[in-house]
């Protein structure tokens, strides 16, 4: 075999196995992640988490979060899976929203808000994301 056709064909070779690689699926899973937020009615103050592998866990973060704020009566409002939020808040009050996209999540909080209250605003938006673990 000539020395040109041996370059050829290991140029083949090495491109089909760079092919195959690329093409391989990524080895691990995709992690769904809770998120939670702990609003202290009393005081304007709130806690949140986003990205947590637990229910349980969001909302322990969230409350101490909150807590942390300085918040007297935190209470964990919202737990949230693989989803977006959204607080507006008002002169009078706050509401918690949950939806597929921040758009839709403010749209419906906004709405809420606005139907008894005035100045109503977004004042936090966040969404969880599924995690990439690999093996």
């Amino acid at each position: 075999m000539n020395k040109y056709l041996k370059q050829v064909l290991l140029f083949s070779f090495l491109s089909l196995s760079a092919s195959v690689y690329a093409l391989s699926p990524p080895a691990g899973d995709w992690k769904e992640t809770w998120g939670a937020i702990a609003p202290s009615d009393k005081d304007n103050i709130f806690g949140a988490a986003v990205g947590e592998d637990s229910k349980q866990e969001a909302e322990q973060i969230a409350l101490a979060d909150c807590k942390a704020r300085g918040g007297a009566a935190c209470k964990v409002e919202l737990a949230y899976q693989n989803q977006c939020i959204a607080m507006v808040t008002g002169k009078k009050q706050f509401k918690l929203k949950s939806a597929d996209s921040i758009a839709a999540a403010t749209q419906q909080a906004m709405a809420d808000c606005q139907q008894d209250d005035t100045a109503c605003r977004v004042a936090y938006s966040v969404c969880t994301l599924m995690r990439f673990v690999p093996y």
